[in-house]
């Protein structure tokens, strides 16, 4: 009893210090030692064009593809049935982005972006004053608020859900921009 009241304060004071950088392969060993799996349709993935990976705060990775968006749990691929058409059709998923709180951001055809709550809440447009976006690339801002770039313009995702249109993001309107990067 005693050794663990000792051993209390180093405790805190180790996990109060940063983690160093996490690696997922080793570099030191070559690449030859490394297995490569390649996944298809007959695995479960909606369609073998990915256009975006994201992962959740649980780990799993989701993908996004011309035939719905899909969960990975390392093992086996689950069609995300809340991110259908209320017909019941996959709808083809373009962009994914995670926010701070854990919840997704998925772009739909037809449906917009859409915000995906990290428990498992219903699924609600996270643009709901702005028409169907059809290009949407998600980026941090420098305040770390998501900002949207859409045929119709720049847009700041406010913390209410609402997307407020960037005064002088005309320009964006007549593009179809790829991908954000806050300067």
């Amino acid at each position: 009893r005693w050794r663990l009241r000792a051993l209390a304060p180093l405790c805190l004071v180790a996990g109060l210090l940063p983690g160093g950088a996490a690696l997922a392969l080793d570099p030191s060993l070559p690449v030859e030692r490394y297995t490569i799996t390649r996944w298809h349709t007959d695995d479960g993935l909606p369609h073998s064009q990915i256009h975006d990976i994201g992962q959740g705060r649980d780990g799993f990775l989701w993908l996004t593809t011309w035939e719905g968006t899909a969960r990975f749990d390392g093992l086996e691929f689950t069609e995300v049935e809340r991110l259908r058409h209320p017909d019941g059709r996959p709808l083809p998923a373009r962009r994914i982005w995670r926010e701070a709180d854990g919840a997704l951001l998925v772009a739909l055809d037809h449906l917009g972006l859409v915000r995906v709550p990290a428990d498992g809440g219903e699924v609600a447009p996270a643009c709901d004053s702005v028409p169907v976006l059809a290009t949407t690339p998600v980026a941090a801002g420098l305040d770390g608020a998501p900002w949207v770039a859409a045929r119709g313009g720049l847009h700041r995702l406010a913390p209410d859900g609402a997307c407020v249109r960037v005064e002088g993001s005309e320009a964006v309107e007549a593009l179809s921009p790829l991908a954000l990067l806050a300067h």
